[in-house]
């Protein structure tokens, strides 16, 4: 049983929590967050995630074309935009990042637990 509550609502965990570390933003100004997830609440992230899965070790993406697809509306971001960084620590698994584009105009994707983040 998780000795401390899922960030995202009172509610019975029985498992492990997640521990999730994430920044947004673009140029010098990055907001940062962490969570603790139950594995429920982990899987409605991670789903959308998973094609931006990097390489802790070397910093590289699965394939080229997911550096530039925005992680909410899966189109090509032209423009700058922002960036979304994720770290988390599964329970019983190894670390796993995430790096993915957003546009300006784009919030984090509906399914996403969101619990400061207003965009």
């Amino acid at each position: 049983m998780a000795l401390l509550p899922c960030d995202f609502g009172p509610h019975r965990n029985l498992g492990r929590n997640t521990s999730v570390y994430a920044g947004l933003g673009s140029g010098g100004y990055m907001e940062r967050h962490s969570w603790r997830l139950c594995s429920r609440h982990w899987d409605e992230v991670v789903v959308g995630l998973a094609q931006f899965e990097v390489n802790p070790e070397s910093g590289a993406t699965r394939t080229a074309t997911d550096e530039r697809l925005c992680v909410t509306c899966v189109q090509p971001v032209n423009e700058l935009g922002r960036q979304l960084f994720v770290t988390s620590y599964p329970a019983q698994h190894q670390r796993k990042d995430y790096w993915a584009r957003i546009h300006d105009d784009c919030s984090l994707p509906e399914s996403w637990p969101k619990p400061e983040w207003g965009r």
